[in-house]
């Protein structure tokens, strides 16, 4: 064990720290965009609320968001239109579609069919992918009674994270990134231009001087522990094809260089290595949170992955030559656990507490005496429930949380927030 004892902060980026406008612009204009391809009133995106349903069940990625909604916009279209056979290619399909449209398509009840979503995760794959092996299931028939018999549903549900064959999640990354970052991240002509959503649409949630306060505590440190995509955890970082730095792009605008990330690029660097998909590295999986346990507590990614890896990763999926050498290079030594550690989780969504709850049983198992604080970020009333059911106290920014966990380490009362909801009174008390 290192030092006595110890508090750290993990956040989430998206609806904690940054309103991921960006994300929520490119996926409405992705959707709506193929829409019109079909010849339909592009108006057929989801709206918060509808997107607040798959949030609250943990589904949390515009990549299953994308190609699921897509989907019941073609099964609305096919329901007013059985007698008409579709191709298994999708561009053919949406041609068909765009040339045979002979009555008005209701826009789908997006809620409705979202409910039970997240349930339906198959460990080891990304969500909508998984669904495949489930296509025979009554609740996959029940949204898509027509594609779940149809090759088209495989294409659309296939390859989620490969922009070289998933189109419609290309045409969203061209939008997120800009055209130009995303034929330098990919090595490949961009099908349109584009500015940079992100850069556009994201907006800074947190005042940067609480941030700042919270961070600079002495005891320990903060990290992000993000599904967004983000670089590989090298020193200096070296651009690799297809490792998309929108959650270096998030921490820039939130002036904080230093915070260490846990993003899906560095959970990809290490599932690589270890013949698994990054899916199973990735919250829920209380792997990412002890990386970003580490990492908090080193102030290093890199270094927070390998822990993660050394304690919990090889046990569970086998020795790889080339991180024990990274291990090697960059002694871990270093990578000690407090005697006391206190774990602070800013989310909006249940899957980073439910890692965090798993990693603490794991640290407890290690003899590290854990408190876990969970700080729901939400004003989505789906969300906060289900953050509320997971123990969670809830606010409607992160602002709030953070005076109030200013409040009690520092031992007094400090001056409200502006806005703060009536738990924030009932707590610092």
């Amino acid at each position: 064990m290192g030092k006595e004892s110890c508090s750290i902060y993990l956040f989430d980026l998206d609806g904690v720290l940054i309103q991921p406008g960006g994300y929520r612009q490119a996926l409405k204009d992705t959707l709506n965009d193929w829409a019109a391809r079909m010849g339909l009133n592009p108006t057929f995106a989801p709206n918060e609320d509808e997107i607040a349903v798959l949030e609250a069940q943990g589904v949390t990625s515009e990549w299953d968001m994308i190609p699921f909604s897509l989907a019941l916009i073609i099964e609305a279209w096919w329901n007013l239109h059985p007698g008409i056979t579709l191709p298994a290619d999708l561009n053919q399909a949406l041609n068909v579609i765009r040339q045979t449209t002979s009555h008005s398509v209701a826009r789908p009840a997006f809620g409705k069919a979202y409910d039970g979503l997240g349930d339906k995760r198959m460990a080891g794959y990304p969500l909508v992918e998984g669904l495949l092996m489930q296509r025979d299931s009554s609740w996959l028939q029940e949204r898509f009674p027509r594609l779940s018999h149809h090759p088209l549903l495989e294409v659309m549900f296939s390859s989620t994270r490969d922009i070289f064959h998933h189109l419609p999640n290309r045409d969203f990354q061209v939008r997120v990134l800009g055209s130009h970052l995303f034929e330098e991240t990919y090595r490949v002509k961009a099908p349109f231009d584009s500015a940079s959503y992100l850069e556009v649409w994201d907006r800074v949630l947190v005042e940067k001087s609480i941030l700042a306060e919270v961070l600079q505590n002495g005891e320990g440190g903060g990290a992000v522990m993000t599904a967004r995509p983000s670089r590989p955890p090298l020193s200096p970082p070296h651009i690799r094809v297809g490792y998309s730095p929108e959650a270096e792009i998030a921490v820039e605008l939130l002036g904080a260089p230093d915070l260490p990330v846990i993003g899906h690029g560095a959970l990809i660097f290490v599932a690589e290595y270890l013949g698994i998909h990054a899916e199973c590295l990735l919250k829920p999986s209380p792997f990412q949170a002890l990386a970003a346990i580490m990492a908090a507590l080193t102030g290093d990614a890199l270094k927070g992955l390998l822990w993660a890896y050394q304690m919990y990763g090889r046990p569970e999926w086998g020795d790889n030559a080339h991180l024990n050498g990274l291990i090697d290079k960059h002694s871990l030594r270093s990578c000690l656990l407090p005697s006391r550690l206190s774990v602070h989780i800013f989310e909006d969504s249940p899957v980073g507490i439910r890692a965090c709850q798993k990693a603490t049983e794991y640290l407890l198992g290690l003899g590290c005496q854990v408190n876990l604080n969970a700080w729901g970020i939400s004003h989505q009333p789906t969300k906060r429930r289900a953050l509320e059911e997971l123990g969670a106290q809830v606010f409607t920014t992160i602002n709030q949380a953070l005076e109030v966990v200013l409040a009690r380490r520092d031992h007094r009362k400090r001056a409200p927030v502006v806005g703060r909801d009536s738990s924030w009174e009932s707590s610092s008390t």
